[in-house]
């Protein structure tokens, strides 16, 4: 199978904000207000946290113990 023919093939899974609306998605600080608003377009919620995926997870954790949904925490990095 080719390359090409192999990615046309692929279907992406679903994102969290389908299969769970209003999801909370806790980021690094550094992401772009384009993020935020493409997350909200997708019916979640968008949380910038300290730098640092340790402290990103984390937080993602905090939250879900206080009983916030939260299905994604990722770390971006800037571009070099």
């Amino acid at each position: 199978m080719s390359q090409k023919r192999a990615l046309r093939s692929f279907v992406p899974p679903p994102a969290p904000c389908s299969d769970h609306p209003g999801t909370t998605i806790v980021t690094d600080s550094v992401t772009s207000n384009g993020l935020s608003d493409f997350i909200a377009g997708l019916g979640g919620r968008h949380f910038r946290y300290q730098r640092g995926y340790k402290n990103v997870i984390n937080k993602g954790i905090a939250l879900a113990a206080q009983g916030i949904d939260c299905q994604l925490m990722m770390e971006t990095r800037q571009g070099t």
